[in-house]
């Protein structure tokens, strides 16, 4: 990556922002201005009412997301200090999925995910002169071990398949049966915006991925990544109704327990504690066979 100052959180040990230029000479020069306290106005709560502006149903909040989706007549709700206000969305057609099953028998998981389109400039950008449309996952497989994967093999092959997309809306025009499931796009595009350059080489076909090296990856983010539009397309995965119940994708599967109920299997979280346990392993002095 290019070279530039980041921020570090000194309790949990995270990169907590990227500066630029001007904010790291303002925070070091230190030509503090003090605050105006007649200009310093207090905080106070503000009330949303969840009510659909459309169609007056009251809207269940999902805790995860700040887009809500109204179960009446399917509008995707964005709250603002207005109330809530209404947020565009696209769907792919289940025929445009190369792998669902033949028999055509399927519970769905609609799967939001970014299409992005942009332009890339730069030495070693020829990688992706082909890929001026991508498409990213939006739901919380990106931060879950092994769901991580998967969810990348569907923005690889979307991003080959560029399927088409129809403005139709759930329960209206797309039905949403109740073993279904349409997945809260719980990561916000201004997250991701920073990791554009990592998450195209994620995208990359395996032979690309394999001419990969430090110097070329170095280039690769030198390199300019414009982009012009950022649209939420939900995607429809293929459940299997038979047995132990998994999402298909384009070569491989995930269980479908965590998608339908977002409660992820808890492999960060484990593996944090194990390392902790090890370190204080490590720590404890050993014991010499002394009597003492």
């Amino acid at each position: 990556m290019r070279d530039g100052w980041f921020l570090v959180d000194g309790q949990f040990g995270n990169v907590a922002g990227y500066p630029d230029a001007d904010e790291v000479h303002r925070a070091t020069a230190r030509d503090w201005t003090p605050l105006d306290t007649r200009e310093i106005r207090g905080a106070a709560a503000r009330a949303i009412g969840f009510r659909c502006p459309e169609c007056g149903a009251d809207v269940p909040l999902v805790e995860r997301t700040e887009l809500q989706l109204c179960g009446n007549c399917g509008r995707l709700l964005a709250p603002s200090p207005s109330g809530l206000t209404t947020h565009p969305y696209e769907l792919v057609d289940r025929a445009s999925i190369p792998w669902w099953p033949e028999s055509g028998r399927a519970d769905v998981a609609w799967l939001p995910f970014f299409r992005v389109e942009l332009s890339v400039t730069g030495e070693e950008t020829g990688l992706f002169a082909e890929w001026r449309e991508c498409w990213i996952p939006a739901f919380e497989a990106l931060n879950v071990g092994r769901y991580d994967a998967w969810a990348f093999e569907w923005a690889g092959a979307l991003t080959r398949m560029r399927p088409k997309r129809f403005e139709r809306r759930f329960y209206l025009e797309e039905p949403v049966e109740k073993a279904n499931r349409v997945v809260p796009a719980a990561i916000d595009w201004e997250t991701l915006r920073p990791l554009l350059p990592r998450l195209l080489v994620e995208l990359l076909p395996k032979p690309a991925q394999t001419r990969l090296n430090p110097m070329v990856l170095k280039k690769i983010f030198a390199g300019t990544f414009d982009v012009s539009k950022v649209s939420l397309v939900f995607v429809p995965a293929p459940v299997t109704t038979d047995g132990d119940r998994r999402v298909l994708g384009p070569s491989s599967a995930v269980g479908w327990v965590p998608l339908r109920d977002g409660k992820w299997p808890p492999d960060l979280m484990r593996d944090v504690r194990r390392a902790l346990e090890r370190g204080k392993e490590l720590a404890e002095p050993e014991d010499d066979g002394g009597s003492g």
